[in-house]
C-alpha cells in the first residue's frame, strides 16, 4: 500500500504542476452546470422529496465531470505518458503493476474530488440544496466509488491504445457513454431508443447509484442494484486493464 500511495503523491504533484490539465478539468464541469444544470435544477426542485433539493440534477453533472477526468486526462495521459523514457524506467523496476494501477486510480479519484468541488460551490450559491451534513458525506463518498469502475476503464484506453489513436478514441466512448447514460439530460425526453440502452450502460448505473444513496432516482429505485452492476463492471475493467497491460509490457520489453 505503501508503493501505492508513493505513486498515487508522485502522479499527484506532477499533474498539479501542469496548469493545462487540472485548470480545464476544474473548469468544464462547473461551467457546464452553469450553463444548463441551474436552470434544469429550478424546474424540478419542487417535485422532489422534502429532504432534496437540487442534489438530484447536480449528481449528473458530478458524474460528467468526473468521467471527463477518467477518459481525457487518464485514458489519454496514460497512451502519452507510454511514450516518455520515465515511463519505461518504471516498468523495469522490480515492481508489480497492481501498486501502479492502485495509484493511478487514488489519482484520478483525488481529481474527481477536487472537480466536483467547484460545481457543488455554484449549486449551493444558485440552487436550493437540502442534504445535510450526513448525506453529504454519503453522497460525495458514491460520486468517488462509483468512479473507480471508469478510472479502471481509462487504464485500459490508456495501456490499449496508441497515443495518437486515445484522443478520438476518447471522445467517442466519452460522448456516447454521457449522452445514452442520460448525463446531459434526462432520458425522458431523449429518443425512444435511448432508455432501451441506457439501463445496460455503466454511466447510466453510476448516475442511479449516486442518486440512489439519497433517494432521488428517477424510476423510484434503491441504490443497491446499481451498485452491483458497478461492481461488475469494475471487476471487468481490472481484468481488461491487467490483460493489455501485460499485453504492452510483452511488446515492450520482450
Amino acid at each position: 500500500m505503501r508503493l501505492a500511495l508513493a505513486h498515487a503523491r508522485a502522479g499527484t504533484l506532477e499533474l498539479a504542476r501542469q496548469p493545462q490539465f487540472w485548470v480545464p478539468s476544474l473548469a468544464f464541469p462547473a461551467l457546464f452546470f452553469v450553463l444548463f444544470g441551474v436552470s434544469a435544477a429550478d424546474r424540478v426542485v419542487e417535485f422532489l422529496p422534502e429532504n432534496l433539493g437540487s442534489e438530484v440534477i447536480l449528481a449528473q453533472f458530478l458524474c460528467f465531470g468526473v468521467l471527463s477526468i477518467m477518459f481525457f486526462q487518464f485514458g489519454v495521459g496514460i497512451a502519452e505518458e507510454r511514450r516518455l523514457p520515465w515511463e519505461v524506467t518504471l516498468r523495469v523496476l522490480p515492481v508489480g503493476g497492481s501498486m501502479r494501477f492502485l495509484g493511478r486510480v487514488l489519482v484520478a479519484l483525488a481529481f474527481s474530488l477536487a472537480a466536483v468541488a467547484p460545481v457543488v460551490l455554484i449549486a449551493a450559491l444558485t440552487t436550493e440544496l437540502r442534504l445535510g451534513l450526513a448525506g453529504w458525506v454519503v453522497y460525495l463518498g458514491a460520486v468517488l466509488l462509483g468512479a473507480v469502475p471508469f478510472g479502471l476503464m481509462g487504464i485500459t484506453l490508456g495501456y490499449a491504445a496508441a497515443p495518437k489513436a486515445a484522443l478520438p478514441i476518447a471522445n467517442i466512448g466519452f460522448l456516447l457513454l454521457s449522452f445514452l447514460g442520460g448525463l446531459f439530460v434526462p432520458l425522458d425526453v431523449l429518443p425512444g431508443f435511448v432508455a432501451k440502452v441506457a439501463p445496460y450502460l455503466p454511466s447510466r448505473h453510476y448516475l442511479d447509484f449516486v442518486q440512489g444513496v439519497i433517494g432521488g432516482r428517477e424510476d423510484g429505485g434503491g441504490w443497491q442494484q446499481p451498485a452491483l452492476y458497478l461492481a461488475g463492471w469494475a471487476a471487468l475493467f481490472l481484468t481488461t486493464a491487467v490483460l493489455v497491460y501485460r499485453r504492452d509490457q510483452g511488446i515492450r520489453f520482450r
